[in-house]
């Protein structure tokens, strides 16, 4: 199944042209294709012309766990939240996309969990906490700075079998608000 916006897609599997073929703009483009491992890449194309390249890749075993923070700096105002996507990868450092193993999070430093998940739409686990299995390869864990305590927050990620992954948020002071003497909002005007 392949859902997109261009005209038609092109497939190529290991080098093998499997031919182009039109997009239905409703019901989008469905396509069988014999699985064999190795890469699978869809072209997609408006008037002929390439505009989208998408590829799949097969992976081997999962070997460690890694970690992608949305970002690497954060205010340490007590409110700034960083996301913190987990997975499993291959010895190549790909990722595995049928991962669904246990993970346990640690948290170092100025910050905190304020919620897991993992996007598993039958998943009654609850949000809280620091432990959340993997779903279809992925989770995520929201990382919160803690007010007035700045420095550099590490997060692990640990499960069975594989080797942890870490990253690392630094939290910065909050600049200081500056009140402007004789503003008023409201009230008597003169």
């Amino acid at each position: 199944f392949c859902a997109t916006n261009v005209e038609e897609v092109q497939f190529i599997l290991n080098g093998k042209d499997l031919g182009t073929h039109k997009v239905d703009p409703v019901t989008m483009l469905t396509h069988k294709i014999k699985y064999e491992p190795g890469t699978l890449t869809a072209i997609g194309k408006n008037g002929g012309k390439e505009v989208a390249r998408a590829t799949l890749e097969t992976t081997g075993k999962p070997v460690a766990m890694k970690l992608i923070p949305d970002r690497k700096r954060a205010m340490a105002d007590g409110s700034d939240t960083v996301p913190v996507t987990v997975c499993a990868v291959d010895d190549r450092g790909r990722i595995v996309p049928d991962c669904n193993v246990p993970v346990e999070f640690e948290i170092e430093g100025p910050g905190a969990s304020i919620g897991v998940g993992n996007g598993d739409p039958t998943s009654a686990l609850s949000e809280k906490g620091l432990s959340r299995p993997l779903f279809n390869g992925y989770a995520q864990i929201l990382v919160q700075t803690k007010s007035g305590e700045p420095g550099d927050i590490r997060i692990t990620a640990k499960s069975p079998d594989l080797k942890d992954g870490s990253c690392s948020i630094r939290s910065m002071e909050a600049p200081a608000l500056k009140v402007i003497e004789g503003l008023r909002t409201g009230g008597n005007r003169r």
